[in-house]
Formats: C-alpha cells, sequence, structure tokens
C-alpha cells in the first residue's frame, strides 16, 4: 500500500506545484473561482454522492463495516483538489491524501478478501501512506493513521502496518523526485521552566486554534447548507467570498497552500500577527463551500500567537 500511495502522492505534489506555479504567474485566474466552483459543483453533485463524506467515509467504513469505498474517490479527489489550488481556493493537502491512500486500500482489501480485521490493516496502511508520502513525516502519518482506527485513543494493532506504508509511500515519492518542503531548523535550547512553560502555552494555543477552525468549517457548511441547499451554488458563492477576501486582503498570501508563509514566518517580522486566523477563515470557507483539500496549515499559522 505505501507504493501505490507514494506514486499517487507524487502525482498529486507535482500536479499541485504545477498549478500554484502558474496560478502565480497568472493572479487575475483567482477571479474564476466562482465560475469554476459552480463548474466543479455540477460535476460532483451528479458524479460524487457517494464520495461526498470525504475522510469522514474513510472514519465510518474503518468502524461500522460499511460499503466498499469507491476507487473513483481517488482520481476524483485529486482533480479537484488541483483545480481548487489553481483558481486560488485556500485549502492543503492532507485530506486528499489520506482520501487516495484509504480508496486504493480499500479496494485492494477487496481483492483479497480475508475479512474485516485485514481490511481494517490495510485501511490503516492506505491512511498512513498517504499522509506519510505527502508530508514526508513519517511517525506522524502512522500515529495519526492508528488513531483513525480507535477514535479517540490509538490502536497499536495496526503498527506495523502503518509504519511500513508510511516510511514506503515516502521513499517511493522523493524516487520519484518529489521534494518536500524543507522548513529552517530550529536552534538549541536548553530545556528550563521558563521555556518549558512557553511550549505548555504554545500547544493549548495551536489545540484552541485548531479546534475553532474545525468548527468553523462545520459552522460554514451547515449555514451554507441552508442557503443554498444546490452544492453548484455554494461552491459558487463560496468562491465568491474568497475572491472579495482576496481583494481586501491586499495579498495572495492566504490562497492555495500557504506554506510561503509558514517559511516566511522562520525569517521575517513583518508577517502580520493575525496571519494564522486571516487564513483560517479563508480556509473554512473554501473548504465549508465545498472545494476540496486540507485544513492547509490553519493550525501552524499559531505562530502569530507565540510573538
Amino acid at each position: 500500500m505505501g507504493s501505490w500511495g507514494g506514486i499517487a502522492s507524487a502525482v498529486f505534489l507535482k500536479a499541485l506545484e504545477v498549478v500554484t506555479d502558474y496560478r502565480l504567474d497568472h493572479p487575475k485566474l483567482v477571479y474564476t473561482l466562482p465560475a469554476a466552483g459552480l463548474i466543479l459543483g455540477l460535476f460532483y453533485e451528479k458524479f460524487g454522492k457517494n464520495i461526498a463524506a470525504g475522510s469522514n467515509l474513510v472514519i465510518d467504513t474503518m468502524h461500522d463495516r460499511g460499503g466498499r469505498i469507491p476507487f473513483r474517490m481517488t482520481p476524483m479527489v485529486l482533480v479537484g483538489t488541483v483545480l481548487t489550488h489553481l483558481f486560488g481556493g485556500s485549502a492543503g493537502r492532507e485530506g486528499t491524501a489520506i482520501q487516495m491512500g484509504a480508496s486504493l486500500a480499500d479496494n485492494w482489501a477487496g481483492v483479497f478478501k480475508n475479512g474485516q480485521q485485514l481490511r481494517q490493516h490495510f485501511l490503516a496502511a492506505g491512511v498512513a501512506g498517504g499522509f506519510g508520502s505527502v508530508f514526508g513525516t513519517l511517525i506522524a502519518a502512522t500515529i495519526f493513521a492508528l488513531e483513525f482506527v480507535s477514535i479517540g485513543a490509538i490502536e497499536y494493532t495496526c503498527l506495523v502496518a502503518a509504519l511500513t506504508a508510511s516510511v514506503v509511500g515516502d521513499m517511493v515519492t522523493r524516487k520519484l523526485g518529489i521534494i518536500h518542503t524543507i522548513y529552517p531548523k530550529a536552534p538549541h535550547l536548553d530545556l528550563d521552566p521558563m521555556v518549558l512553560g512557553k511550549w505548555i502555552i504554545f500547544a493549548i494555543s495551536v489545540a484552541l486554534v485548531g479546534s475553532i477552525f474545525i468548527e468553523l468549517v462545520h459552522t460554514v457548511k451547515r449555514f451554507a447548507t441552508q442557503l443554498f441547499p444546490r452544492l453548484p451554488m455554494r461552491m459558487a458563492v463560496g468562491g465568491t467570498l474568497v475572491v472579495i477576501l482576496w481583494r481586501c486582503s491586499g495579498t495572495s498570501e492566504y490562497l492555495g497552500l500557504g506554506t510561503s508563509g509558514i517559511l516566511r514566518a522562520f525569517s521575517e517580522s513583518s508577517v502580520p500577527i493575525f496571519a494564522f486566523a486571516y487564513k483560517t477563515v479563508f480556509t473554512a470557507i473554501t473548504l465549508g463551500s465545498g472545494f476540496l483539500g486540507g485544513g492547509s496549515h490553519s493550525s501552524v499559522f499559531c505562530w502569530g500567537i507565540s510573538r
């Protein structure tokens, strides 16, 4: 599963790189985000109803022994996320990586037909392989997959499968020429009570911002669904709001992945202290209105709280 996840992630990351560069060279393309949302919404309304739950579908499949995750989830979420980034939506990669990995894994599990237990191992491996190969964070991907197996706790029965898939997926992605974002190495700090206290405060801040982001996405989605029952209209309106926010902010920093903002935060003091809040709002509207992607580093932008 690691190999398939690595290949899918390599295609995905390369496509993201290409469309992001193209959008940066042609910023006026962002104005077409509402139209892109309308067209994508029509397509997914017709062909993507049974995969609309996204990552929640993966969780339900793991725990409720639900039906097979459709194989078409892989190409549909890949293309949908790439197009979201092409036209300027604020989104990340993790949701897409998880869904691609789980879709590929579940369909491979169906080939062997050896029961729910093996299927669960395949799904954990798919989640870890997708997450690990997209970010190059092998241990984090493994722990994340184990949390998928048992909500609210870590289930170690799938440890070997998840860790193996994470390592192999990352190796395959790198062999295919993908270079992950390199963040500056943090200097050494002596761990005294004052530093430890700051880390604790920062950890709580990150958790709070992450929780707020999740609730904000759900709130936007709930209200958008009430106001605009049709997905195409929700995405068109959501795209329009993103364009308005983009013009009001005067910067393209909060579109796409937002990786450049994180890198700048390591070396520049000119990054706005509330950049994390701006990015959170951009991403919540993008995802809540129906565009595809992931959390887009929203909680990582919590660096502003520590300043």
